[in-house]
């Protein structure tokens, strides 16, 4: 692990943050997370993309380590940031405001989405971190908003509506809503839910289904959390939820954007899942006149499959 952290750290910059520190987000790897945190924020601050939730995560990171001294340094600085937002503008008023514990989310959430949409997204960036330990799911909603180009201001009450739904009736309330401004990039929001996948998953469902454009590392990001989801769903015997993800899976391997993501490195992530049906996908895909490793590895899966497809597939290639 700490090879491969060395070789992320070269990747600042080029690699969506996210696609690293979910990797390293267990406890023997917490060193090594802070090592590239520390790392991505000085590189980050001189490139001005530096975002609040990665000194968050790393003041976590250090209080995990029980170095008290270097969060209340970051936490000090973190401040002296924050206030430096000029105040004639209300983005900064109410980041500074909710900073000093003087409006309640709640408040802070109402008045951004007041704003127009380039004010409320730059208010999103700075304030997203704080908004969704306390209203994930309205943050979720006001960020799905903005990234499908259907944010307007006062559009809390659009983004409470979303809290309730799940499911077929989210994803309708979602499909409904006609484009009112521009479509901000998703890669401006995704820190933001770094600690909260099932919503950053959502996000980035809904984003792909509407055609937004998304980074190689998202899409690869995206494919992650659902095969993730589609695990747990199975080893818990929620057979509906199971279905439905293993769908959105099988969607992903085979829309026109698997070359983005790599067909090689999504097979590793079918198979760290033992997603089976996605894996004879990308066999199918990759066997290239069927060599003879790729040629047992498919009769392996068609064998253990059984069904009808995998008979046919089977026959057709022992002729």
């Amino acid at each position: 692990f700490e090879a491969a952290m060395d070789q992320y750290i070269l990747t600042i910059g080029s690699l969506e943050p996210s696609h690293v520190i979910f990797r390293y987000l267990d406890a023997p790897k917490i060193p090594l997370l802070v090592k590239y945190l520390e790392v991505f924020r000085l590189r980050a601050s001189v490139a001005t993309s530096v975002s609040s939730v990665h000194d968050d995560l790393l003041r976590t990171c250090y209080l995990k380590l029980n170095d008290a001294e270097a969060a209340e340094k970051l936490k000090a600085s973190s401040s002296s940031s924050l206030s430096s937002n000029s105040p004639s503008s209300g983005i900064g008023v109410t980041l500074s405001d909710l900073a000093n514990g003087t409006r309640s989310p709640s408040e802070a959430l109402s008045i951004l989405c007041s704003f127009e949409a380039e004010e409320a997204a730059q208010a999103m960036k700075v304030q997203g971190p704080y908004l969704v330990k306390s209203l994930p799911r309205e943050t979720a909603g006001v960020v799905i908003s903005l990234c499908d180009g259907t944010y307007s201001p006062n559009s809390l009450t659009a983004a409470r509506s979303l809290v309730a739904l799940s499911g077929e009736a989210l994803e309708t309330s979602l499909a409904d809503r006609p484009k009112v401004c521009r479509l901000f990039p998703v890669e401006m929001f995704s820190p933001i839910f770094l600690e909260q996948p099932k919503l950053l998953r959502l996000i980035l469902s809904h984003c792909k289904r509407s055609k937004c454009t998304m980074t190689p590392s998202l899409r690869r990001t995206h494919l992650e959390l659902t095969l993730e989801e589609w695990s747990n769903a199975k080893r818990d015997g929620d057979d509906e939820l199971e279905h439905a993800r293993a769908k959105e899976a099988m969607i992903a391997l085979t829309d026109s954007f698997i070359d983005d993501i790599g067909v090689y490195e999504a097979l590793v992530l079918v198979q760290l899942a033992n997603f089976g049906e996605g894996e004879v996908l990308l066999y199918e895909k990759l066997q290239m006149g069927t060599p003879a490793p790729m040629f047992t590895l498919l009769m392996d899966r068609y064998a253990a499959d059984g069904g009808e497809r995998a008979r046919r597939q089977m026959f057709a290639m022992c002729q």
